[in-house]
């Protein structure tokens, strides 16, 4: 994701250029010191300078470490004729470009399994909703909702604009966690574009609340309209990814709705 520091909101009116959707092409989860490095390859052209060779494509790296994912780097990878690929990618920490070569027969292709975790079919989700109501405390809400079909328990996301904030919020609900009342988390949010963001976030039992940084909330309206998918890696857990086909009336109502609340 790339980050445009506009008022809330305000760059909604300017239209999205040409995003393409990337496709995730085949994972490897290699071995190492304390945990697992896991590759992500796509089938989409670089956008990292370091990465100059005609072919470069598209690659996400994550550590896995005591069974928590967290992003490491972006950058590309190219095939070898010795059946290597070659991995380089720059680090979110240090802005060190590393370069890995790793056997092509250590990667599967990617079938709806996703770093971290198992991913839940996107087509498992209902339809986006737009709604509309109140907090316990009066504070006025506009929200998109999805649920999941699950055959065991129960899992949903919404997106929600209060009348008394300035960031979005975004709220994951999953009878299977136990978080504990008011713990601290990182999560990890991206739309399959090569650049993951990284959420302050908060457990609660079955509940993970993550606030959107303001400076993101443009480009991240804009992705949901653009983009194909939208993930969501909670801590320790599964990746939860969820189709975007059919959000456009939706989100047109959730962003007239949230407009209207900045007027109050």
């Amino acid at each position: 994701m790339r980050f445009t520091f506009t008022p809330f909101l305000a760059a909604w009116l300017i239209t999205a250029a040409g995003v393409t959707h990337a496709g995730l092409s085949s994972i490897a989860t290699i071995p190492k010191a304390g945990g697992k490095v896991i590759f992500e390859i796509y089938d989409d052209p670089a956008s990292l300078p370091e990465c100059t060779g005609r072919n470069d494509m598209g690659a996400i790296a994550r550590m896995e470490t005591g069974g928590k994912v967290t992003p490491y780097g972006t950058g590309c990878w190219s095939a070898g004729g010795d059946g290597y690929i070659t991995l380089k990618i720059k680090s979110l920490d240090d802005g060190m470009v590393r370069t890995s070569r790793v056997h092509n027969s250590e990667f599967k292709a990617a079938t709806g399994a996703s770093a971290g975790g198992k991913a839940n079919s996107a087509s498992g989700f209902t339809p986006w909703e737009f709604s509309k109501g109140a907090t316990s405390r009066g504070t006025p809400v506009c929200a998109l909702t999805a649920a999941d079909n699950m055959k065991s328990g129960a899992r949903n996301i919404s997106i929600k604009a209060l009348g008394n904030r300035e960031q979005l919020n975004i709220t994951l609900y999953d009878s299977r966690w136990g978080y504990k009342a008011n713990s601290k988390h990182m999560a990890t949010l991206d739309f399959d574009d090569q650049k993951p963001l990284q959420l302050d976030s908060y457990g609660d039992g079955q509940v993970l609340d993550s606030d959107l940084p303001v400076a993101a909330t443009a480009i991240f309206l804009s992705l949901l309209r653009e983009k194909k998918m939208l993930r969501i890696s909670p801590p320790g857990g599964e990746v939860v990814s969820v189709g975007l086909t059919g959000i456009s009336e939706p989100l047109r109502n959730f962003v007239e709705c949230a407009r209207g609340l900045k007027k109050r």
